[in-house]
């Protein structure tokens, strides 16, 4: 089957929406029997996103139609809702080529915190976006509810993610930190409240954030107890999920968290907030703690727990398993 893959999130940007598109597309082409093609805005002249200049969007996305139409795809699916995106959501309308959808990302509420736009224009834009779709796949049961709140009455598939279990592994032996290490790893910016991590007054921690963005001389400067170390990736990534003995997550806006499944495939727990991402995920007492108000006492809570444990609460989650029900989706959209 030949695929047509739209996303305006693709390399060299770093976040869980390339992380897993990436792994879609390999998975597709090695043991779904597909061939995949990709069209991403580096194949168009293209702008920053405002606020994501890493994210970069395409200016003339009409320029990709010739390849589209010499690959003659059999299934189409437009992952995100950029410059790209629209146009491809445009182009298949007006052709009668059926399409798939998928929400990664809470631009509504991404879209009201830094241009303080009603949630309630975030989500038309939304449900107007994902009209034509024959499915929409959504990462978890709390999306697809929150979605229906807000009027999205599209037929919406749960498409969780998977985690490389060999990859991200336990740290060897019992060797424990002088003292525990507290974990995030992700985009520094305002959406993903890294504040509440920051402040935490919980003595004798380190505090470690992996990652960069927008924020982070202004964080580093009022946080200078908290190491910032820049963008890992793999073998040194992994090691940091390993090393820490906490992993916290307080953001309230992702709609999902790939970081949160590669920390408890490293046996490091997760605490955070009750909220989309750390709700269909976390089992309370058992990989992490999240439904208290309070995020040091659930910080405090997630250092007693049996490592052991939250390795096994993932040990199930496979890519390949991700991806057969993306392939299905595929299969549906093509009738």
């Amino acid at each position: 089957m030949k695929v047509a893959l739209i996303t305006d999130a693709w390399h060299p940007q770093v976040n869980g929406v390339v992380t897993t598109l990436a792994k879609v597309v390999k998975i597709l082409e090695s043991n779904f029997d597909c061939e995949v093609k990709i069209f991403e805005p580096s194949m168009c002249k293209q702008f920053p996103l405002p606020g994501y200049d890493e994210i970069k969007l395409s200016i003339n996305p009409w320029k990709t139609l010739k390849e589209f139409k010499e690959f003659q795809p059999d299934a189409v699916h437009i992952a995100t809702e950029g410059t790209l995106g629209i146009f491809y959501r445009y182009y298949c309308k007006k052709h009668n080529i059926s399409y798939n959808t998928s929400y990664h990302t809470k631009f509504p509420e991404y879209l009201n915190e830094y241009l303080k736009l009603p949630l309630s224009i975030g989500y038309f834009f939304e449900r107007w976006f994902h009209q034509y779709s024959k499915k929409v796949l959504v990462t978890t049961e709390t999306v697809r509810s929150e979605l229906s709140k807000h009027n999205f009455n599209k037929e919406m598939l749960i498409w969780e993610r998977g985690v490389d279990l060999n990859f991200f592994r336990p740290r060897v032996g019992e060797t424990k930190n002088e003292m525990p290490v507290l974990l995030n790893v992700g985009r520094i910016s305002l959406e993903k409240n890294l504040e509440d991590f920051f402040s935490l007054d919980i003595p004798n921690t380190r505090k470690r954030m992996v990652g960069d963005g927008p924020m982070r001389k202004k964080y580093e400067k009022k946080y200078p107890s908290v190491e910032f170390v820049g963008y890992k990736t793999g073998k040194e990534l992994a090691k940091e999920y390993a090393n820490a003995d906490v992993f916290v997550f307080p953001s309230k806006s992702d709609a999902f968290g790939n970081v949160i499944l590669e920390s408890l495939s490293c046996g490091t727990p997760v605490a955070g907030y009750d909220v989309s991402g750390t709700r269909d995920i976390l089992t309370e007492g058992i990989n992490g703690y999240y439904m208290s108000d309070d995020l040091k006492e659930n910080v405090i809570n997630s250092l007693k727990l049996n490592r052991k444990w939250v390795r096994s609460s993932v040990e199930e989650k496979s890519w390949y398993d991700c991806v057969s029900i993306f392939y299905y989706a595929l299969i549906f959209a093509k009738k």
